[in-house]
């Protein structure tokens, strides 16, 4: 007989009260990606940017062999310098403006205030109460003496084209990357003027200042013709500075600082030159470190008798006691991207571009890398799960086993062949065996006791994740929701499967539902109480392409791509309600949740999100704007499938399906109802195939749409 079941959205529809809702809040992060840029080394620290991950971060150098990454903040902007000042750094984003961060706990710096009256930052220098920053064609004079409020209180016009900026006494030295070096009198902060110009042969990329002199970084290319240079400018006139030496280099940019008689050039490609100046008139080349697997170098920093070098792989540590024999004696690498996190038992194991990393989650708010396991086999790392001493890695063609049972130091121990041709792109253990979705390949199943002895069920799609649970394995596959009886892992056997209405990447099964990350789609719901008959229930659509998901109670949280993560109420399973959302400084590939944090693999860090729970006043949920009646789901469809409809204020509603001779077959629903989003389910068993049409009446409003049944 035909069966209708008539839904009512209770996430959208309520009475008075409220209910429990979730927010997300920033609580730290680390694995920031490659790509230092800017560097500042102050008492036991080095300050660094990222022009790659867009993250301010902190490193100690305490022991300068074994520098370790302690804190960071992921800006998500393009960061261009930065200077550090008391408690505070102050970061130029050009786009976006000045960023304040506390660093009062250098362990956990936070992103407190953006001054964005001048979005178009570059670079920024700092003396006393007072920031000069070079932005909008200008030189902006800033009283910090209140470090979250600043304020202009000086400025005189610049060229657009200006790249760094140094303070030194009561000049401010900038240098412009299509013209040569400005001095700028502040003496009186209120009032900066120009002083005086020097041009330079080429583009003026960086500067610095030592006694008398003003030692400027110039650089030029013409692909094949590049041309750089040292040029030395006695500034003791500043209104007539005076170029006096010159060096030339094959530096590509990069950084200069002048230590006692010596200047330091971070010269891209060309490593670190260590130039004489102790007469400026004539420098002297005296020693070159480059090491081509960290370089480009991007910026310096000296202490004591240590050059500390930002470069596209990380930091850089060159004894410079002779500097004409510099060596390395310390390094951090950065990773290259961050694709996925699992955590188990205090520890969190991301994979990137590289390989395994994990990191102590013991306290969220002060995540610390400990360990890593790196190499040419991790190019294709992906998807990952931990399980005891052993982490699983979806590697491409292979399946990697990592020992993490000393996780200073992981090691890895084997390599699992696909199956029927596939490529593993998502892992799962349960029970002592390994799930794997093999893209074409199927469900691979592994005994882990006896690797050598596996499985597989052929699906009807291309799977691309898997959640076990029970009896039964739910393959996220491609374009089906895909359900596998595995009650003798030996001898799995295909249960059933059903359309997703977008590209399954990844699905988690809780009570009586399978929630899919669908895509562009967003979430979609299956009810999946038979598993040989899943069907299609509901969904919620989301702003970016959901990857990842994972469900906590009655909410789900939703990787999301370049939108960040969504977090949706999911208490109603056949109207999914997107209740909130966090954008995430990068793309969110993946996510885990670990009580009331969410690890969100953001491609370009490992981030830490907090679950707050809020009180939410249920009559000022959103309601519906307009009536609307959605496209039935599935279509076609064999039996059944579902009607979704909007009535944006409370309403007599009939809908009623026809066939294609016009003759009414049946009423799904007849009477008041309240204003909301609404679902019926029509249960077609016991007609033949054809084209039907369903219609809605809702007051004035009109509408029919046509279905399909397929037998």
């Amino acid at each position: 007989m035909k069966r209708v079941a008539f839904l009512i959205a209770s996430g959208i529809i309520f009475l008075a009260g409220s209910l429990m809702g979730q927010e997300l809040e920033y609580v730290s992060s680390t694995l920031f990606v490659r790509g230092l840029q800017t560097i500042y080394v102050d008492g036991g620290y080095a300050y660094c940017i990222s022009s790659e991950a867009e993250a301010f971060q902190i490193i100690s150098i305490d022991n300068p062999e074994s520098p370790e990454l302690i804190g960071g903040y992921p800006l998500g902007m393009s960061l261009r310098d930065f200077c550090v000042n008391g408690g505070y750094v102050y970061v130029a984003a050009e786009g976006d403006g000045l960023c304040i961060i506390d660093i009062t706990d250098r362990a956990r710096p936070l992103h407190v205030s953006t001054y964005s009256d001048h979005p178009n930052a570059r670079s920024i220098a700092n003396a006393g109460d007072y920031a000069y920053l070079l932005a909008d064609s200008c030189l902006y004079v800033l009283d910090i003496s209140e470090p979250l409020n600043p304020e202009v209180i000086g400025s005189c016009a610049l060229s657009e084209y200006s790249k760094d900026i140094i303070v030194s006494g009561e000049y401010a030295y900038i240098v412009e990357e299509y013209g040569g070096m400005i001095i700028a009198d502040i003496s009186n902060p209120a009032n900066p003027t120009i002083a005086g110009y020097a041009d330079t042969p080429w583009d003026a990329v960086s500067v610095d200042v030592h006694g008398s002199y003003a030692y400027v970084l110039d650089y030029f290319e013409d692909p094949p013709v590049q041309e750089n240079g040292l040029r030395v400018f006695d500034i003791s006139d500043p209104t007539s500075p005076t170029i006096i030496g010159n060096w030339e280099t094959y530096a590509d940019g990069g950084d200069i600082r002048i230590a006692g008689n010596i200047a330091f050039i971070a010269s891209g490609y060309n490593g670190l030159d260590i130039i004489d100046v102790s007469d400026p008139s004539n420098p002297v080349f005296l020693g070159n470190f480059n090491d081509w697997d960290s370089s480009p170098y991007y910026g310096v920093s000296i202490a004591d008798s240590l050059a500390f070098i930002a470069g596209h792989s990380g930091l850089s540590v060159i004894d410079i006691v002779d500097p004409s024999n510099p060596y390395q004696t310390g390094s951090y690498s950065s990773i290259f991207t961050v694709y996925d996190v699992h955590v188990s038992g205090g520890y969190g194991y991301a994979t990137g571009f590289r390989g395994l990393y994990i990191v102590s989650t013991e306290n969220p708010y002060y995540p610390r890398i400990i360990g890593a396991c790196t190499g040419s086999w991790s190019l294709q790392a992906r998807q990952v799960f931990a399980s005891g001493d052993s982490a699983y890695i979806a590697a491409g063609f292979y399946t990697k086993i990592i020992d993490v049972g000393d996780r200073q130091n992981p090691e890895l121990v084997g390599s699992l062949h696909p199956f029927n041709g596939g490529s593993s792109s998502g892992v799962f253990v349960y029970n002592g065996y390994l799930y794997k979705a093999d893209g074409i390949g199927g469900l691979q199943i592994v005994n882990l006791d006896h690797p050598d002895s596996s499985r597989a069920v052929i699906t009807p799609g291309s799977s691309k994740n898997v959640f076990v649970t029970g009896d039964l394995a739910y393959v996220a596959d491609a374009s089906y929701l895909t359900i596998v009886d595995v009650s003798d892992p030996g001898d799995p056997s295909l249960a059933g499967y059903v359309p997703t209405p977008g590209i399954a990447f990844d699905v988690y099964k809780s009570g009586d539902f399978a929630y899919v990350a669908d895509g562009e789609s967003g979430i979609s719901v299956f009810n999946v109480t038979d598993p040989y008959s899943p069907f299609f229930i509901g969904s919620c659509y989301l702003n970016g392409s959901a990857a990842g998901i994972e469900v906590s109670g009655d909410f789900g949280y939703l990787a999301i791509g370049n939108e960040g993560v969504a977090v949706v109420d999911l208490s109603n399973p056949y109207v999914p309600v997107l209740l909130s959302g966090y954008d995430t400084p990068g793309r969110a590939e993946d996510l885990y949740i670990d009580g009331d944090y969410v690890y969100v693999a953001d491609y370009k860090s490992l981030l830490i999100l907090g679950i707050s729970r809020t009180d939410i006043n249920e009559n000022r949920r959103n309601m519906p704007l307009d009536f609307a009646l959605a496209p039935a789901y599935p279509n076609p469809f064999n039996a059944s499938t579902t009607i979704q409809y909007d009535l944006p204020s409370e309403s007599e509603v009939r809908i009623e399906i026809y066939d294609l001779l016009g003759r009414k077959i049946e009423t799904l629903a007849a009477g008041l109802q309240p204003a909301g989003s609404h679902s019926v389910v029509w249960d077609a068993e016991d007609l033949s195939s054809g084209v039907y049409f369903y219609r809605i009446e809702a007051g004035d409003y009109q509408e029919t749409r046509k279905c399909v049944l397929l037998r």
